[in-house]
């Protein structure tokens, strides 16, 4: 059936002029074509994005909740914090970033609620790690499960340089909470405190009321670990 159809449509061109054909093509075939030309680009727009040129991959994702900042400057702040990312990651043909996006609202209800959905919705599997936020929202945080207590980042701090890790002790945060879920009384060190931290001072960052806080669902310890020797190091 269809051998025959394309055997008809063939015989009619040939006995067509050169502008009959295009004209002809066009008037019967031009959904067909506007498909194909759209399954083409379609096509290579994949091809180009998971095999020759593929977006960056997060090797920490930081939620940034602390003040309304542009995103060039947050970007910046990925970027100074990109010197953790492993050599061998780097030279891979899928590159590595920090990636660091506000979720601060901004009274736009419809846009707030997206961005609360999508903050949970990445709690929920896994892709946040670092929370920066202020004082009352980290302890809310840890209240209702956001954030975990920091201990075996810490440990991890302590392996990677001795000198930072004290520095980095005297700024931890140990509080009292009483987690809303079941009612039980904890006390954990959930949060570090970011005021006059040199990286983010350097970079014109305010951080009166601003710490740095793990995400309850990230299991990247070590990462974290690595970012807060590098937000701590002498510039």
């Amino acid at each position: 059936m269809i051998r025959k159809f394309f055997s008809t449509e063939i015989g009619k061109l040939k006995k067509m002029s050169f502008a009959e054909k295009r004209w002809y093509i066009w008037a019967y075939y031009k959904l067909q074509i506007a498909i194909l030309v759209f399954v083409i680009i379609a096509i290579g727009s994949l091809i180009n994005t998971r095999f020759i040129n593929p977006p960056p991959r997060d090797y920490l994702y930081i939620a940034w909740q602390a003040s309304h900042l542009p995103q060039s400057q947050l970007d910046q702040l990925g970027e100074s914090l990109s010197i953790i990312i492993d050599e061998e990651l780097l030279n891979q043909r899928q590159r590595y970033q920090i990636g660091v996006r506000s979720y601060i609202l901004t009274g736009d209800p419809q846009m707030d609620q997206a961005l609360i959905t999508r903050f949970h919705a990445m709690i929920q599997i896994g892709e946040i790690d670092i929370l920066i936020l202020p004082w009352d929202e980290m302890r809310d945080s840890a209240v209702f499960g956001v954030a975990k207590p920091i201990d075996q980042v810490m440990y991890y701090l302590q392996t990677l340089d001795a000198g930072i890790y004290r520095r980095v002790a005297e700024k931890a945060q140990t509080i009292e909470f009483t987690c809303a879920f079941d009612d039980i009384d904890i006390t954990a060190t959930v949060g570090i405190d970011l005021s006059n931290n040199p990286m983010l001072t350097e970079l014109g960052f305010d951080t009166s009321d601003m710490f740095f806080s793990m995400a309850v669902t990230s299991d990247n310890y070590y990462q974290v670990a690595k970012a807060l020797a590098a937000l701590f190091c002498d510039l």
